[in-house]
């Protein structure tokens, strides 16, 4: 697993390689320390950045054929959350030690999480179907708040209120769709529909815009006037990231590492000779 940092200088430079197979990796922030996820064989491993020591780290105990590791979420509240392909959603303090311990329903394997309103939200997917489902947790317990079908495979949340996400997906013909969520009454409903295509991540402008990373290009949805405009064709952003600090919003496209202004206008553009997994902004200050 390679890691490459650029810090403005309009490069991208060598940062360290580490020893293992590529799952997922995170910064924490909070904590100040670098973390790295195998997938079929490879530990999570925690590193200070500064010096690469390990920290601390947890075995992969292994799930062949399929990888153990899926998926790595850093929380607001310095805690990392891991899902895995036995069912569980298990969290670790700053010092490795396990919190919350999540168990999937019999059957279902956690995917993505999302951290919202002092809930964890875990898209779960069947085993052997398309029966998919979103399950809402209370963190300190573990235990299951509600839960609800979705067959779609979810993308990405957004915050749109107390009560409400905005909720990307693609359907099993990989026809994007945006939903809002409402947890008051446990709904999906669907605003607008989306141009032809997948959808493949969102960045949140605040509770009543978002821009959204599609086949077409990127594209700002404004709920007040349900409106979904196109800012950017031409490209598909795998990936994207907000650095709040320098008011820049990174997206990756394959080995292009690019980034705009939240109107669409492309700032940079920066060439690497690998194709970019993902974008970790770490904030030392």
């Amino acid at each position: 697993m390679q890691v490459w940092s650029t810090v403005g200088s309009g490069t991208i430079s060598p940062f360290h390689t580490f020893p293992s197979e590529y799952g997922g990796a995170a910064v924490n922030s909070y904590h100040q320390y670098l973390l790295t996820m195998g997938a079929e064989s490879d530990a999570l491993v925690a590193y200070h950045p500064s010096i690469i020591d390990t920290l601390w780290f947890k075995p992969n105990p292994g799930n062949l054929p399929l990888p153990y590791y899926v998926d790595i979420v850093e929380g607001t509240d310095g805690l990392t959350y891991v899902t895995t392909t036995t069912g569980k959603v298990l969290s670790y303090g700053q010092s490795g030690t396990i919190g919350t311990e999540i168990n999937s329903p019999s059957d279902y394997n956690p995917d993505n999480i999302f951290l919202w309103n002092e809930k964890i939200i875990v898209e779960q997917k069947h085993v052997s179907s398309s029966a998919n489902q979103m399950g809402i947790y209370y963190p300190n317990s573990g235990v299951l708040d509600q839960s609800i079908s979705f067959g779609n495979d979810i993308v990405s949340w957004e915050v749109r209120n107390d009560d409400e996400l905005f909720v990307l997906s693609n359907d099993p013909s990989d026809q994007a769709h945006l939903h809002i969520y409402g947890y008051a009454g446990n709904y999906f409903w669907q605003p607008h529909g989306m141009p032809a295509g997948k959808v493949y991540d969102s960045h949140r402008i605040n509770n009543d815009e978002l821009i959204i990373s599609h086949d077409q290009g990127l594209y700002h949805y404004t709920y007040s006037s349900n409106s979904l405009i196109p800012i950017e064709s031409g490209h598909s952003f795998s990936k994207l990231v907000y650095d709040r600090v320098n008011s820049v919003l990174y997206c990756v496209e394959g080995s292009d590492l690019f980034t705009y202004d939240l109107s669409g206008n492309q700032l940079d553009q920066l060439s690497h000779s690998d194709v970019i997994d993902d974008v970790l902004l770490f904030y030392n200050k």
